[in-house]
């Protein structure tokens, strides 16, 4: 054995008597791969653990399936909700992918800050483009031309449309809502607007879950700002940010 290797043997030899003689004892661990935990999937659960009769809201819901992260719980737990969407060949394959869950409620309407009629703008139905651009729509069409790098010719393909508005408020008070287990916002980059739109002294969902990417940076720490105010804790999971009571109240 060379004279380093001794030592280093010496020293770890030391430090692990010096160690052992307050009760402390070195092990080797091995290599392990630990998968990434899901936040919003603990937060969904332990709510769920809490109520009997899960209840959710989705604005932007696109065609239910298609990057959609409720879509799997909504069929495996049948939960009760209301998903609003305004494009129309959207709404139509919303409703058809949601078949046999009667429970469902949906809305073909845009969520604005007045009601009424209201301009938006969204991708012509084309089977042979990718379903992240045709899930695009917003009440912009600069945000829709953003993607151009994806889609050089994005252009072409927009399509105005006049569609029914209604707030948040008016949705919830047109079905009745008292309580609201999740909030799912997903609206290019209308998200932080949406959350502005909640009266949080008559109601205060357990969860808002939103898109946070096409928000500034200004908007999107404006959004923690106003949870955090209301009692959210915060989390940032991938493109999105889900927010959560910290004390769920017992239904």
């Amino acid at each position: 054995m060379g004279t380093k290797r001794r030592f280093l043997y010496r020293y770890k030899w030391f430090i692990q008597k010096a160690l052992m003689s307050r009760g402390y004892m070195i092990r080797k661990i091995e290599h392990t791969t630990i998968a990434p935990i899901d936040v919003f999937d603990l937060v969904l659960r332990d709510r769920m653990s809490r109520v009997s009769d899960f209840f959710f809201l989705q604005i932007g819901a696109n065609d239910g399936v298609s990057f959609d992260p409720i879509h799997p719980y909504v069929r495996e737990f049948h939960w009760r909700g209301i998903l609003v969407e305004p494009v129309p060949y959207l709404f139509q394959r919303l409703k058809a992918n949601y078949s046999g869950e009667p429970q469902l409620r949906f809305e073909q309407a845009a969520v604005a800050e007045q009601e009424g009629e209201i301009t938006f703008y969204a991708i012509r139905d084309a089977s042979n483009l990718p379903a992240d651009i045709r899930g695009l729509g917003s009440l912009s069409r600069d945000v829709i031309l953003a993607h151009r790098a994806v889609l050089p010719n994005i252009e072409s393909l927009i399509e105005e449309i006049k569609v029914p508005a209604i707030t948040v408020m008016g949705l919830i008070a047109k079905h009745g809502v008292e309580k609201l287990d999740l909030l799912q916002i997903d609206t290019e980059g209308y998200d932080y607007e949406v959350i502005k739109m909640i009266d949080f002294s008559l109601i205060k969902p357990a969860i808002v879950h939103f898109e946070h990417v096409h928000l500034s940076s200004m908007e999107w720490r404006d959004a923690c700002a106003l949870l955090a105010s209301h009692g959210y804790r915060l989390a940032q999971v991938g493109l999105d940010t889900v927010a959560y009571l910290q004390f769920p109240t017992t239904d």
